[in-house]
């Protein structure tokens, strides 16, 4: 077992990355054909969108010079566990062989408030891409692609259930999915668990709206600070105490104190006192990056920066989300196939309370 480890990038407040937790990329398992690790809630398996730097392929070339990774399967960005890398196309192709043909069993973990039943809950529904932009899926039994999950209760305790989920296919978001249509998504998960979906919150595949409405309603209401504002975050928190640090992924993390303080400044913040730091960003640059690749020599050694006035994203006000607002309670435990198994031990709040 190899236990070298590499430290994630900090959080990044402007047009070059998105902020991400500052934890460790653990690696599970390295041969000459693979690589394994564990990979950490709020960043990407690769570069996209604003996820330039803090992405899973950029820190590992970056940090630790696997510079010629290939990617096998991906995890949702909020979704920590198992990450299976290969160190060469074909054997990349080889292991997309092998889960498209579904002789890779998938093994996760999740956490749902409610008493969730006891024995196997198979969901064969199928699932529907609703928006590839936005990423939302539902329960569509006439144009949705074939999908099955079975669910079986590890425990529960003070009206949490953690569950262990076995998807038999790949469908996008098909966990979340199939746990939304049982009424029992995961509690922390910002997307499905959400009235947007309905008062039932598309329990058993019923939203009550037409999809074309549910697109435009996730555009309005989809938000963070809508999302930190809800019942439903509220019954997602772990009982800890707020002032001190929290796990996050099994790892320590700091959480930021000051985001309703810089959110209120931001509201409050003068039409002069934006010119003056729109004025102020001017003079400064920030190093261009290329969200194709992860060609790591053009990340900034240099201090210089770049500052476009015609972009909308230089000129916004950032601010770092609660940490919390990083992650689901989703965890990719274990992959195995004929011969082979890579597994994480069981993320800090999927452990039984004693």
């Amino acid at each position: 077992m190899i236990t070298q480890q590499i430290t994630a990038l900090p959080l990044t407040k402007c047009l070059v990355s998105t902020p991400a937790h500052i934890c460790r990329i653990q690696i599970v398992h390295e041969t000459d054909d693979v690589l394994v690790v564990n990979k950490p809630s709020s960043i990407p398996v690769h570069p996209c969108g604003r996820y330039r730097h803090n992405s899973v392929l950029f820190i590992l070339a970056k940090e630790q010079g696997y510079k010629e990774l290939h990617t096998v399967h991906r995890l949702d960005r909020l979704t920590s566990g198992i990450l299976i890398f290969a160190k060469s196309a074909q054997k990349s192709r080889e292991l997309e062989l092998l889960i498209s043909g579904r002789h890779v069993r998938k093994e996760y973990v999740c956490r749902v408030n409610g008493e969730f039943p006891e024995g196997e809950v198979v969901v064969d529904q199928p699932i529907f891409v609703v928006s590839y932009k936005i990423g939302v899926c539902v329960v569509e039994p006439l144009e949705g692609k074939q999908a099955k999950t079975s669910f079986e209760r590890l425990w529960y305790s003070d009206g949490v259930s953690v569950i262990r989920c076995k998807p038999e296919t790949g469908r996008m978001h098909q966990i979340r999915v199939h746990l939304q249509y049982l009424g029992f998504p995961i509690s922390n998960d910002p997307l499905y668990n959400s009235t947007i979906f309905g008062l039932e919150k598309g329990k058993d595949g019923v939203i009550g709206k037409s999809k074309e409405q549910l697109i435009l309603d996730l555009q309005e209401k989809h938000t963070v600070d809508n999302w930190i504002l809800s019942e439903e975050y509220e019954n997602s928190k772990l009982n800890e105490d707020p002032n001190e640090n929290t796990e996050v992924d099994g790892y320590k993390s700091e959480i930021n104190m000051d985001y309703q303080n810089k959110e209120q400044n931001s509201t409050e913040e003068t039409n002069l006192e934006k010119e003056k730091n729109s004025t102020e960003k001017d003079n400064s640059k920030v190093v261009p990056s290329n969200t194709d690749n992860v060609d790591t020599d053009l990340v900034a050694e240099t201090k210089e920066t770049y500052f476009d006035e015609h972009c909308q994203d230089c000129k916004r006000n950032y601010k770092d989300p609660p940490q919390d607002t990083m992650l689901i309670y989703l965890h990719a435990i274990k992959y195995s196939g004929e011969g082979w198994e890579y597994s994480t031990p069981l993320p800090t709040w999927a452990i039984q309370p004693e």
